[in-house]
């Protein structure tokens, strides 16, 4: 049996129904299930179920959230809907072609359809009218956003008490149904630990895809005592099973990326799984020549960059002269390019900084005979292959660097990055749209730390501060340079959910305060006299706030040892509460130590 346009129906011995609903009639995105026992009018199960197939009308609602009904479709068994013929029409309409009936997807008013309660249940005054609520779900019923009929309405063979009706777009269902991706994200200023938790989280994946950033920017794992320092490469690459992939949001310097190959190569992991977009952007010497004269000269007013050449990098990409990999694979189109960028690098490079330039033909010929040949075999359409993925009902992760308040638009600007590390980064970076989209894991650091200028509520300057430092050995992966640190920053994490839609937190570096009497969290900031819980929009109220703590004690503990959230002291549970409370979103893992193992399951989401 078939309807078009948007895919086959079929039956088979499941005793249910499943819908797959689509944003549009051409690409269908989530489902719902109707277990069928051929009796009317029975109430919904929480899942969104009814018992239908003997009803004569039913209505089939599809809704973002359980307090309203916004569309439905009517569905008459006696006109035999559900003939070989039956196709829905663009309205949400569906006509069947053997009787020649068609039922019409209307508009209804909510006074004239069954509400749904918070507990799902949803019925009909009349026993031949019910309804189906896609509810918040289990992972495949949330957000559904619009309709689509059942074209069998119990007339086939078998439906019914027996029966299952699959509707399902071009892409066979059991490949759409799982087509649910991870975004991991920073949630502080960065340097939270996302590699232990992306490492960690990495294991249930089959792709890890890095989606912005360049090798400004490092995660360190510790694996069975090894330590494996990360520039560029995704953490997945530790794992046989799993695809690491640079997307086309990444800059990249290939000579960085080939150099940290070899050292992972040496530690004996296999990089031969990595796939590098085509259309990331390259970092060239010039570019790094240019950001160091660049921080240079803005002297006391310094962004405090890495000077490793991103930011001139992606003001390349956004001036539309950038150059990408793949235009490294055929050496006419990279020589031209190059020998265009370059001569208006060397201008600027000898007008402006009375700096020698560079030569274009040289540096063509060290890449394309040094670098080309080793990269050649990584570089790939990642965008395909993501999807690919996706479509296989494959788990993917998307791991961002940096994090939140270091993002172009988001961040404590110009105190950032020049891109976006937020979850939304993701979409834009791996070439994803937001519906693929499950899960978002927030990482944040039990305290908070900084490197480079800019603001910092809560950054301590006394013993408290160089303790946190020398315990927690917070100096930068890449760069050595030591950070600043601080005590929680509860308006901070606020926004960061806010930003990035987090569905939880993991929080790393716990066992750094094992040590300390009291614990402070900044709950809100007094700006000129009032309180205030958010992250204030302006820049000049955020550089003149002042933390507002709340004190709790400390637990004295060593909780390296700890894998269980009942082992962890009274103490450090309420603190972890506490934080919980005041953000508004579960705490699910909990970092103990820097090993793999050293982490707690701490609260469901």
């Amino acid at each position: 049996m078939r309807v078009r346009p948007t895919g086959e129906v079929y039956c088979a011995e499941l005793n249910r129904y499943q819908y797959q609903v689509s944003g549009s009639r051409s690409v269908a995105s989530r489902w719902i299930e109707c277990p069928s026992s051929g009796v009317a009018g029975t109430i919904p199960a929480p899942t969104g179920s009814v018992n239908s197939a003997s009803v004569a009308t039913s209505h089939f609602t599809s809704t973002g959230s359980v307090s309203s009904v916004r569309r439905r479709v009517q569905r008459i068994t006696e006109v035999g809907v559900g003939s070989p013929d039956a196709t829905p029409t663009p309205n949400g309409s569906v006509v069947s072609g053997e009787a020649g009936v068609e039922t019409s997807g209307t508009d209804v008013d909510d006074a004239t359809v069954a509400r749904s309660e918070p507990s799902g249940d949803a019925s009909s005054s009349d026993a031949h009218d019910t309804t189906i609520v896609a509810l918040p779900r289990p992972s495949a019923v949330r957000n559904v956003r619009r309709f689509i009929g059942c074209p069998t309405a119990g007339t086939l063979p078998g439906c019914g008490a027996h029966g299952v009706c699959r509707l399902r777009s071009a892409v066979p269902f059991s490949r759409r149904q799982q087509m649910a991706a991870t975004i991991v994200v920073g949630t502080q200023w960065g340097d939270e630990g996302k590699g232990k938790f992306t490492d960690l989280i990495a294991k249930e994946m089959t792709m890890v895809v890095r989606y912005q950033g360049g090798h400004n920017a490092g995660h360190t794992l510790v694996v069975d005592g090894e330590s494996f320092a990360l520039q560029l490469v995704p953490s997945g690459v530790l794992y046989d099973h799993i695809t690491p992939v640079i997307g086309n949001g990444v800059v990249v310097d290939p000579v960085v990326l080939l150099a940290e190959m070899d050292k992972l190569t040496a530690k004996g992991v296999d990089c031969s799984r990595l796939r590098v977009s085509g259309n990331a952007h390259v970092i060239f010497p010039y570019h790094q020549e240019l950001d160091r004269l660049i921080e240079r000269h803005l002297g006391k007013n310094k962004l405090g960059t890495t000077k490793r050449g991103i930011g001139p990098t992606y003001a390349d990409k956004a001036a539309r002269v950038g150059i990408r990999l793949q235009d490294m694979l055929d050496p006419k189109i990279f020589r031209e390019k190059l020998t265009n960028v370059i001569a208006e690098k060397n201008l600027i490079l000898a007008k402006v900084y009375n700096r020698l330039g560079f030569d274009a033909d040289e540096m063509a010929d060290r890449y394309l005979d040094e670098v080309v040949p080793r990269l050649r075999p990584h570089i790939a359409d990642a965008v395909s292959l993501v999807h690919e993925s996706l479509e296989r009902g494959e788990h993917v992760l998307f791991e961002g660097a940096q994090a939140t308040f270091l993002d172009i638009d988001h961040g404590t600007y110009p105190f950032v990055t020049s891109s976006n590390p937020v979850a939304g980064g993701a979409c834009v970076g791996a070439g994803v749209g937001p519906r693929h989209i499950d899960r978002v894991v927030g990482i944040a650091k039990a305290y908070v730390t900084r490197v480079g200028s800019g603001p910092f509520p809560t950054e301590l300057f006394d013993e408290d501060g160089d303790k946190l430092r020398d315990i927690g050995r917070e100096y930068g992966t890449n760069t050595g340079r030591p950070r600043r640190c601080g005590w929680f920053d509860v308006p901070m994490m606020r926004q960061a959910v806010r930003l990035n839609s987090l569905s939880e937190i993991a929080l790393t570096k716990l066992d750094i305060l094992d040590t300390f009497e009291t614990v402070k969290v900044c709950v809100a900031y007094d700006i000129a006299g009032e309180r205030v819980e958010h992250l204030p929009y302006h820049q000049s109220d955020f550089h003149a706030a002042v933390p507002i703590y709340e004190e709790l004690p400390g637990w004295n503990q060593d909780l390296s040892s700890f894998t269980e959230r009942h082992q962890l002291p009274k103490a450090g549970q309420d603190y972890l509460e506490f934080l919980e409370a005041q953000v508004g979103t579960p705490i699910t893992l909990v970092g103990t130590g820097p090993g793999r193992d050293q982490f707690v399951h701490f609260s469901e989401v």
